[in-house]
């Protein structure tokens, strides 16, 4: 059975930070105290104002202490009007009958703009609910405040981002993949095209030999025919010999640049 205002404050369901303010016709507004969020890697605690950005996460603990005895259960439930502004709880769902302690949440901003969290701004809905007691009922332990931030903060440090698209971290893994891959194709294939280029020099510079060795010394003409096509082929070699050189210098401050950037990262 669902209870409502007056059942809830006569109950003393909220042993602390109870607010009549806070009670609606069929539930409790869980208002903010502490506000975690993180920079740079690290968590940082506030119990002011906080400014959550475009896909920005914060973790917000209630000012209330929930003490819930073993026939009543309750279940958080987002805030309609923190929705409408584009921010929402995303851990939510059933408190178990025995929990004493604060309550917590990840609030997540969907919206296009940063959203100012406010001290004392209410972020979840608690409803309540009778159940029967059930048999070799074991409540878990009391969480003081302290011992219950030093939980939540050290999750939201171990699982959770600055935001919830990381891009900063996206783009920097996918420049450092991009450098690995240039410079492993360097090192796999220029070698090889060097090689085949050091053959096709060896094979001209055969070929002038062979037809210089062909040639009639007897035969003026045959001679002129084969001076000019040994010339040719010693040009074309020289021609290919420079662009194997430029070839390679272009190969080297490719490297270069790749492993600056590489560095970079």
């Amino acid at each position: 059975m669902l209870l409502n205002k007056d059942e809830i404050e006569a109950s003393n369901l909220i042993v602390e930070g109870f607010s009549k303010d806070s009670l609606r016709p069929a539930g409790y507004d869980l208002r903010v105290q502490t506000l975690i969020s993180k920079r740079d890697g690290k968590s940082e605690k506030s119990e002011d104002d906080c400014d959550v950005s475009p896909q920005g996460i914060v973790l917000a603990m209630s000012q209330e202490v929930v003490k819930l005895p073993p026939g009543i259960c309750a279940f958080a439930s987002v805030k309609t009007t923190l929705c409408r502004e584009g921010v929402m709880a995303i851990n939510v769902g059933l408190i178990d009958p025995g929990w004493e302690g604060p309550i917590s949440s990840v609030l997540l901003n969907f919206g296009k703009d940063p959203y100012r969290l406010k001290s004392g701004e209410a972020f979840l809905r608690l409803t309540f609910h009778r159940v029967t007691v059930p048999a070799n009922f074991i409540p878990p332990p009391a969480r003081s405040r302290a011992t219950y931030e030093l939980e939540v903060r050290q999750r939201f440090d171990k699982r959770l981002a600055e935001s919830y698209m990381d891009f900063d971290t996206a783009a920097s893994k996918g420049s450092e993949k991009y450098a690995r891959d240039i410079r492993g194709a360097l090192i796999k294939y220029v070698p090889l095209c060097a090689l085949m280029l050091a053959g096709l020099t060896f094979f001209l510079n055969y070929a002038v030999l062979a037809s210089v060795g062909k040639a009639m010394p007897f035969d003026p003409i045959q001679m002129l025919r084969a001076q000019s096509s040994a010339d040719l082929a010693r040009k074309e070699a020289d021609d290919l010999r420079t662009e194997n050189r430029d070839l390679k210098r272009q190969i080297e401050d490719l490297r270069i640049k790749v492993d600056k950037l590489a560095g970079k990262k």
